[in-house]
């Protein structure tokens, strides 16, 4: 080729294919910056968006083709080389969904992250969705909460306005924002979209944040709601959380008679099981009746081997600690008794003194008219 076009410069049309040609080779090296230098030190002029459209066509090939690591491997090389790519967003996108099919979330983050920082593009929505989707799953719950909550501002499409509002409430939720948490969970609510699951933590969640902004009557409807709806976990936390209601409330037996309740039940889920009963300690130490106290969270120390079961038995023995002072500090403040000196030697002298004093004719005539008496 390098013949032809050294030693043949007047013949046009064999030149431009040994051009194209030489594109080829340095294609299949691997090399195409190297063949635009090289079209370069020939003086011959390359445009720029002829170099971007050669480039990128390794891209759509790869793309075409289903392979991944190739298509990588080609954005990347685009990227690379062209100073002001004209198919950037593109490139980032094509990567990230390869490496999201890969499940190398945190590669794909960077490209969706990237496509998020350049508004108004054709991949926008989407790179706010999947870089929501995967700094949740990482529990970067305030990062994800920004991603959806500018998705909801932009989304048009319904289903999309439903992943915002879901995504908002998981993260509120998580992030123990109960106000927000119960803005977003009434619109979840609304959602024609709302499966199970989700209607049943719409419910808990709201029990839950109404109860922490201690609207405790709010935080009971809800708790209710989800004993009704459901069977599975979430009802016996809800159940929990009722006790805990009437505890806070100081009504101390309706807290034990739904306790009690909760214990004949026999749930499946022990944890919530071990709660109530720890709470049952408590609802007697408010009550000053130490002894069923100390019986009740012991029954946990003695029998508990479930679900974090450090968490349930450290909880126990604090609560038994927290017993133990208060009946030590109740002893020490009842008042000291005054020990009574009796001097034994007077009482001696005063026994003698008196028999002294007796007349023995005396007392026998009283004792006869005693008995005439009677």
């Amino acid at each position: 080729l390098l013949t032809v076009l050294d030693n043949y410069p007047d013949a046009e049309q064999e030149n431009q294919l040994a051009i194209e040609l030489m594109m080829e080779v340095y294609n299949l090296r691997g090399n195409l910056t190297g063949y635009y230098d090289w079209l370069s030190s020939r003086g011959i002029d390359v445009s720029v968006q002829e170099k971007d459209s050669t480039l990128w066509r390794g891209v759509v090939l790869a793309r075409d083709k289903g392979d991944c690591d190739k298509q990588i491997e080609k954005a990347s090389y685009y990227l690379d080389n062209i100073d002001e790519p004209i198919r950037e967003i593109s490139a980032h996108y094509f990567m990230a969904n390869c490496y999201y099919s890969e499940n190398k979330k945190t590669e794909a983050l960077f490209h969706y992250d990237f496509i998020t920082t350049k508004p108004n593009n054709n991949y926008y929505i989407e790179g706010l969705k999947y870089a929501g989707e995967i700094t949740y799953d990482a529990k970067d719950f305030k990062k994800s909460l920004a991603y959806f909550s500018i998705l909801e501002d932009v989304s048009i499409d319904q289903e999309d306005l439903s992943i915002s509002k879901k995504g908002q409430f998981y993260c509120f939720h998580y992030l123990e924002n109960p106000n927000s948490t119960i803005k977003y969970a009434k619109k979840v609510l609304q959602l024609s979209d709302i499966n199970p699951k989700l209607q049943e933590d719409a419910y808990l969640f709201l029990g839950q944040s109404y109860q922490k902004i201690d609207q405790l009557d709010s935080s009971k409807l809800y708790y209710d709601s989800v004993v009704q709806y459901t069977k599975s976990i979430a009802a016996a936390e809800a159940k929990y959380h009722i006790c805990e209601i009437a505890y806070q409330t100081e009504d101390f037996l309706t807290c034990e008679s739904l306790i009690m309740e909760l214990v004949k039940q026999k749930p499946s889920y022990d944890y919530w099981l071990a709660k109530g009963i720890l709470l049952l300690g408590d609802n007697f130490t408010a009550q000053k009746d130490y002894f069923n106290a100390k019986h009740s969270i012991e029954s946990i120390l003695d029998n508990y081997d479930g679900y974090k079961k450090e968490e349930i038995l450290a909880a126990a023995v604090q609560k038994i600690e927290f017993i133990q002072n208060l009946e030590l500090n109740e002893l020490q403040q009842e008042p000291e008794q005054e020990e009574l000196e009796i001097e034994l030697e007077s009482i001696d002298k005063g026994l003698e003194k008196t028999t002294e004093e007796l007349n023995p004719k005396e007392v026998d005539a009283k004792e006869i008219k005693q008995d005439e008496n009677k």
